[in-house]
């Protein structure tokens, strides 16, 4: 991802950086939150939902070829031992820290919005909506 090093990503979503000394100015490749979709210099973010804790899954995203993994835990609190190659991110909110990269992308690329999407419950179902501008 274009101009996304571990150090940026640090810096734009507030987070303590436990940096590997080999990784700090490396680009990620993408960002996932699904352990088993684990690509080579991808960001891994541990979030966790109502039926898995994704910080379960921070040691196998590394072996899977992850670069960097962020959580709202300590890397202590989760097991895992920060190498030289590999980074981990601690956040407040893994939610909040995805919304403010995905907003630094945007103005990044320059991309024009055509719509949003807004979530809204409809007969006891969670909808997207999209609105168009």
């Amino acid at each position: 991802m274009r101009e996304l090093t571990i150090e940026k990503i640090a810096e734009i979503c507030n987070g303590k950086f436990y940096k590997g000394d080999r990784t700090q100015n490396q680009e990620i490749s993408s960002i996932t939150t699904d352990s088993r979709k684990i690509e080579n210099d991808c960001m891994f973010v541990a979030i966790n939902g109502e039926r898995a804790d994704g910080n379960k899954f921070i040691a196998k995203a590394y072996e899977d070829g992850a670069l960097v993994c962020l959580s709202e835990n300590e890397p202590d609190a989760n097991d895992v031992t920060v190498s030289e190659n590999k980074g981990y991110i601690v956040v407040k909110s893994c939610f909040q820290a995805l919304k403010d990269i995905a907003e630094f992308y945007r103005e990044v690329m320059q991309t024009k919005i055509v719509g949003r999407y807004r979530w809204k419950k409809w007969c006891g179902k969670t909808v997207a909506i999209c609105t168009r501008f």
